[in-house]
């Protein structure tokens, strides 16, 4: 381990103090790549969908005629987006949080659990496993299953 060693008779050189401006210069070096990605991708295109909403666009990205909030009203007029909009916050507000409670309560049950842990563990782990493997399977037979059926291979092979 390396050490500094001062000689006998020679003060120490003071240790160089940053000035007051670096640290908010480095900060902001650092910080606004992220925050111009933020903007451009995140802020910008939100507000362009906000921009649309209000006009009258049909398959476009462009601006078309100015109509206010008619698209809003046209909406909330429909029927079936309010079914699901009711569908969708019952789901939020009543099957989301009880999950995870149930998912919760199940962890700590394992957790505690003295004997058994492990093979508790491995049945409750398998089915989340399994998912990916035969999402894993079904992509590999649907775009690589020989040259006459796969996605990919038609594209390669004609």
């Amino acid at each position: 381990m390396a050490s500094r060693v001062q000689a006998a008779g020679i003060p120490a050189a003071p240790p160089k103090r940053r000035r007051q401006w670096e640290a908010p210069i480095a900060f902001w070096i650092f910080v606004s790549p992220m925050l111009l990605g933020l903007f451009v991708f995140t802020f910008l295109p939100i507000g362009w969908g906000f921009l649309i909403s209000l006009s009258q666009a049909r398959n476009t990205i462009s601006l078309g005629d100015f109509i206010g909030f008619q698209n809003y009203v046209d909406v909330l007029k429909d029927p079936e987006f309010r079914d699901s909009l009711v569908t969708i916050v019952v789901f939020t507000a009543f099957i989301v949080p009880l999950t995870f409670a149930v998912s919760l309560g199940l962890a700590l049950l394992v957790n505690g659990a003295g004997f058994g842990r492990p093979f508790f563990r491995t049945v409750f782990f398998i089915p989340t496993a399994i998912s990916y493997v035969v999402a894993s399977f079904i992509w590999r037979m649907s775009l690589f299953n020989g040259v006459p059926s796969g996605v990919a291979n038609i594209f390669l092979y004609e």
